[in-house]
């Protein structure tokens, strides 16, 4: 197994993008206040933020085209989670729902590109996303 991420802070939920040429994940910062959503290729070069809120921008996906990802953050408020879409690169961000949550929910990612490899990040232990080739 080989370390991906090694920035300070905690860093999970990763997914691979449709055509398994990408991860996406969020990192939060050491304080755990501020997280912003990140890409990178699976041999952890290219590293790229999508987010730059100053606040908390979490549970990242790829839409099934792999042009957009689809993120949740609380830009417009602390306890205000809203659901937002950008391109791939992060430009031309939309808000697209107005909701309200409470807390944070935390659980364990994993998933698989097309060649097998697993990517995983847990909540418990590690505060990191690692690889395991096949």
């Amino acid at each position: 197994m080989r370390r991906l991420t090694d920035a300070p802070g905690y860093d999970g939920g990763p997914f691979f993008s449709p055509d398994g040429r990408r991860i996406i994940w969020r990192h939060f910062e050491e304080n755990g206040m501020i997280a912003d959503v990140w890409t990178m290729k699976p041999d952890c070069s290219d590293k790229q933020r999508i987010t730059d809120f100053k606040s908390m921008s979490w549970a990242p996906f790829y839409h099934p085209s792999g042009k957009y990802v689809i993120f949740t953050s609380n830009k417009f408020g602390f306890e205000n989670f809203e659901l937002f879409i950008a391109d791939v690169n992060g430009e031309r961000e939309r808000r697209k729902s107005a909701a309200f949550s409470r807390g944070l929910e935390r659980r364990s990612r994993a998933g698989r590109d097309r060649r097998g490899t697993k990517a995983s990040a847990s909540e418990r232990k590690c505060r990191g996303i690692f690889a395991r080739d096949q």
